[in-house]
């Protein structure tokens, strides 16, 4: 007997494949999201083209935000089926109670959902990262064309293409910053900007490792600088050729070898092998990375901010490793605390360099990645 199999489900926003019907509309996990948090956030785009007609496919569906929004609406998907997003918020009582901070076992009691914003971070990073990726893709491929060098499927950058990645996906970082932690919306623009800076700059340097251990195991020779794109340490000729002028390209070469090789093989690299961290634990990382506990310049509220967060994050950790049934653990909030030291101080040393590329012409100083780092 002949089966007759029903035709698969296709998102009738970008003809990608479909798992289910999301908000009345049968369309892909990342359509979904997208039109989620637009919703949740109130989001006003402005089409790119000014046309308001942009094509919307599975392969430039990230391009025209405003245009994929009302595709969304045009295909029936309806802003009133949106959940109303969970209350991520800590309020001060969770934390304070006549005066004084919770104890540790009661900070650990069970709760409805106990690791609710690891949860999230990891949905709204595999979703920032599909998008960072498809950007990635459209500005390497029209900024290099035939030159285009692939390897193990990621593509080799280059520094002036690079700052076109970091301001394509600019919006897409802090969106996830912001839809994760909702206290930073109610920041004033200079709180906003030295949080998203920092965890954006925080963000680079450890996914440039780490991402390359996952991408090319067994070698120390790359760094990631974008979701797609890849610096080869022993070729940085291409990766600066794109320069129009540069004052020593012998110095310069130097500086990022030296920077990029420590991180690699002396200071992150290192510590990453030896944790051997799990998603959750990746995750928890990422959000850490947004809440320093030491931040220069920042107000009484943000470091306020970033002390309950650690305790959140720090307790959502608890629960998952009881879950996953380590005993003592206390040598992975080690591993972790040492993740993070490792990474404020490769900042530190980023933003001396940034300087001296400055003054070497690597940089003219209207960059964005120069501004995200300073």
């Amino acid at each position: 007997m002949e089966i007759t199999r029903a035709n698969p489900r296709v998102c009738l926003v970008c003809s990608a494949k479909a798992d289910s019907a999301h908000f009345g509309v049968d369309s892909c996990r990342a359509c979904a999201a997208f039109f989620r948090r637009t919703v949740l956030l109130a989001r006003k785009y402005i089409c790119r083209q000014s046309t308001d007609s942009c094509n919307v496919s599975k392969e430039v569906r990230f391009t025209c935000r405003r245009c994929r929004f009302m595709k969304c609406l045009s295909v029936g998907m309806n802003p009133e089926s949106v959940p109303t997003t969970p209350n991520l918020r800590i309020p001060d009582e969770t934390w304070k109670e006549s005066g004084r901070i919770k104890s540790e076992s009661e900070m650990c009691e069970p709760s409805s959902s106990q690791t609710g914003l690891l949860d999230l971070i990891t949905e709204q990073y595999k979703l920032m990262e599909s998008i960072g990726m498809r950007n990635d893709e459209c500005v390497m491929t029209e900024g290099l064309g035939s030159q285009l060098q692939r390897r193990n499927g990621l593509i080799a950058g280059s520094i002036g293409l690079q700052n076109q990645c970091v301001r394509a996906s600019l919006q897409t970082m802090i969106d996830f910053a912001t839809f994760c932690f909702p206290e930073i919306n109610e920041f004033d623009h200079d709180e906003r900007w030295l949080v998203l800076k920092n965890w954006m700059t925080s963000r680079f340097i450890f996914d440039g490792v780490h991402r390359a251990q996952i991408h090319f195991p067994g070698t120390t020779n790359y760094f990631m600088v974008t979701f797609l794109t890849f610096i080869d340490i022993d070729n940085l000729d291409f990766y600066i050729a794109d320069l129009a002028s540069i004052y020593d390209k012998e110095h310069s070469i130097r500086l990022m070898r030296e920077m990029t090789t420590k991180c690699t093989s002396e200071w992150l690299g290192p510590l990453l092998t030896r944790a051997s961290i799990d998603e959750a634990e990746t995750m928890a990382i990422y959000g850490l990375l947004c809440w320093p506990s030491y931040l220069s310049k920042s107000s009484p509220r943000v470091m306020e901010t970033c002390y309950k967060y650690h305790i959140r994050i720090f307790k959502e950790l608890h629960h998952h490793y009881k879950k996953t049934g380590y005993t003592d653990y206390s040598s992975r909030i080690s591993h972790i605390t040492s993740i993070l030291l490792c990474v404020q101080a490769a900042i530190q040393r980023l933003k001396e360099d940034m300087q001296i590329y400055r003054l070497l012409d690597v940089y003219s100083g209207n960059e964005l990645a120069y501004h995200v780092v300073n």
